[in-house]
């Protein structure tokens, strides 16, 4: 800062006195006024540069400037005994220890570069092994690997198989199970079946209980063993019972006139039956209820009625 203030207060006019432009001599009155411009901005300068001074370096900051720089004088000159009896030290010590040559020049030196070659091959020998082994183990992964999914497809076929035993063991307890409730069922059949046979043998015997000579065939028996409903009126013949509709046509007439009178007895009511074709039966079946015979007489050119007393 003082300097500063020293520069600042040995500055001297420096201004041209001579016009750039056309070489003549400025006028005084021009010069006098740029010294008197210099003159003042300086005092300015220097006001300023004093008050600064005043604020920055009062004598309680130069007393602490001093004491800070004695301070530092004396570390100073600590610092540089110190730096003194070290470097004696070292030139003592460089003077009294013996020569020794470059680590990089002896024996053993040569021989860690030796180890050093030797394990860098044997590294390179062992990486390349390294990598032979890697692809060997590979190569025995990729094998293993195999023989896993063929293991893993024997084991569904395995499992798959199993399943399947397991599932025929339980259609077979199934189908036992199956078979006793066919047999139930089958049983349960044969029984309505044998009931039915009883109950048509029970109903035969009982209608045809009522008829002397004609005979009803309710139900008749198929080749399967069943029984189908059936209504037959079954006539006397030579060759045994006939079906109504193989009979003759006396035959005919005559069980007509059975099942008129026995249905008439058991109703309890007789009315009188009118035989038509009478002509063609020898001898009709006699019958409680009053008999009306039609028949066609050559002789006769008219009507006429005959009664059997």
């Amino acid at each position: 800062m003082i300097d500063l203030y020293s520069r600042t207060k040995d500055t001297e006019w420096t201004g041209d006195t001579v016009c750039p432009t056309c070489g003549q001599p400025l006028p005084e009155n021009d010069t006098e006024e740029a010294r008197a411009k210099l003159n003042e901005s300086r005092a300015n300068q220097l006001e300023s540069i004093r008050k600064r001074i005043e604020a920055e370096c009062s004598k309680v900051m130069i007393a602490e400037l001093d004491t800070m720089f004695s301070q530092a004088e004396e570390e100073s000159r600590h610092l540089s005994n110190e730096y003194y009896k070290a470097t004696n030290e070292l030139s003592d010590a460089k003077a009294s220890e013996p020569y020794i040559a470059p680590f990089e020049t002896t024996v053993e030196y040569q021989q860690l570069r030796d180890k050093e070659r030797e394990h860098a091959e044997m590294l390179n020998d062992t990486a390349n092994s390294v990598d032979e082994y890697k692809k060997k183990l590979r190569a025995e992964l990729d094998g293993v690997n195999q023989k896993i999914n063929i293991l893993q497809t024997q084991l569904i076929s395995i499992e798959t198989a199993e399943k399947q035993r397991q599932r025929v063991e339980q259609l077979k307890a199934d189908e036992k199970r199956l078979h006793k409730e066919y047999e139930q069922y089958d049983r349960a059949v044969y029984l309505c079946e044998l009931f039915i046979r009883t109950k048509v043998q029970m109903l035969n015997c009982r209608i045809n209980s009522k008829f002397d000579s004609v005979k009803f065939r309710l139900f008749k028996e198929q080749i399967n063993g069943g029984i189908k409903e059936d209504c037959e009126v079954m006539i006397p013949a030579g060759s045994g019972l006939v079906p109504y509709s193989s009979a003759n046509n006396a035959a005919k007439i005559n069980a007509g006139l059975e099942i008129i009178d026995t249905l008439a007895t058991y109703w309890g009511i007789t009315l009188p039956v009118f035989v038509d074709n009478a002509e063609s039966v020898v001898q009709l079946r006699p019958i409680t209820s009053q008999t009306i015979r039609l028949v066609v007489s050559e002789a006769d050119d008219t009507l006429r009625m005959e009664v059997d007393a």
